[in-house]
C-alpha cells in the first residue's frame, strides 16, 4: 500500500492498479499538463542497512537485519531476535548536544531525512518549502 499527498489531500492507494489510481486522483502518469509526484531522494536507516546503496546491497545479498538482540537484556522475553539497527554512531550526524536532547528513534528518522534531502540535493534550498513532501515509514 502506498501513502500519496499532494496538495488536494491524502489517500492510500494499493499497488495493483497504481496507474489507473493516481490518474483517478488527478496525478498524471504520462500526458502533459497533469500534476506528477517524484521521488527525488531517498534515506534509510534500517536493520539491513543505514544508507540507500549499503541497505540495497545487503538486500540483494539477502542479508538479514535480524539477529539476537542487544541493545538490552531480553532473557525475560519469549522471542530474543529483534532487528536493530547495528552500527549507528549518531556522533557522525548531530552534535553531542543534540544527540542527548532526543532518543534513538529520532536520530534514526533525522540521519535518514538527513540523507534523503543530500540524495536529492536539496542542502540550501531556497524554493518554495510549501511544494516539498515526505513520507516516512516506520515498524
Amino acid at each position: 500500500m502506498f501513502h500519496l499527498a499532494t496538495d488536494r489531500g491524502a489517500e492510500f492507494l494499493e499497488p495493483v492498479g497504481l496507474a489507473q489510481q493516481l490518474e483517478g486522483a488527478g496525478i498524471g502518469v504520462g500526458r502533459a499538463g497533469t500534476r506528477r509526484v517524484v521521488v527525488t531522494g531517498m534515506g534509510i536507516v534500517s536493520p539491513v542497512g543505514i544508507g540507500v546503496s549499503a541497505s540495497w546491497a545487503n538486500i540483494l545479498a539477502a542479508r538479514s537485519g535480524i539477529a539476537t538482540i542487544t541493545r538490552f537484556d531480553a532473557s525475560a522475553f519469549p522471542s530474543r531476535i529483534a532487528g536493530e539497527v547495528k552500527d549507528f554512531d549518531v556522533s557522525q550526524y548531530l552534535s553531542g548536544k543534540d544527540a542527548r536532547r532526543y532518543d534513538t528513534f529520532v536520530h534514526y528518522g533525522q540521519v535518514a531525512t538527513m540523507e534523503a534531502v543530500r540524495d536529492a540535493g536539496l542542502e540550501g534550498y531556497g524554493g518554495d518549502h510549501e511544494r516539498i513532501g515526505v513520507c516516512i515509514g516506520s515498524g
